[in-house]
């Protein structure tokens, strides 16, 4: 699947279904529920700011204990300042913020102006891990 569409690497779901292990092991699923973004001016990102990135994340499964969130970017026009948050302990169907430690970013110089930029978050918990992707 991958090599049919490389630009969709790690889009396009995780396999096959195995549905007896999917009715019987116990997991988190940890997702980005919304977002902020300031820069302490206009909340509007342009070339040179410093963004902070707040996220509220919703485990929709089994509780987890620390779970981390990092996320990373190819992308040219920014440049990550701090890139993890530990969110700890969150219930089932509970959420956390990252308010006390956002991600941080910075905007290049260089960046075009209405420039979308694809982030990867990676969660880990213990054995969880997983990932999704978001916009900016």
């Amino acid at each position: 699947m991958t090599a049919s569409n490389p630009t969709f690497a790690g889009k396009l779901g995780k396999g096959r279904i195995n549905m007896v292990r999917a009715l019987t092991i116990n997991s988190p699923s940890v997702r980005l529920n919304s977002f902020t973004v300031t820069d302490g001016n206009n909340n509007v990102p342009q070339p040179n700011d410093t963004l902070n990135i707040v996220g509220v994340f919703k485990n929709y499964l089994d509780a987890t204990t620390n779970v981390s969130a990092v996320i990373t970017t190819s992308s040219p026009a920014v440049t990550l300042l701090n890139g993890s948050s530990t969110l700890g302990a969150i219930p089932t169907l509970g959420t956390a913020s990252n308010s006390s430690n956002p991600f941080r970013v910075k905007v290049t110089g260089t960046a075009a102006t209405n420039s979308i930029v694809e982030f990867k978050i990676t969660y880990t918990d213990g054995s969880y891990s997983d990932f999704e992707y978001f916009q900016l």
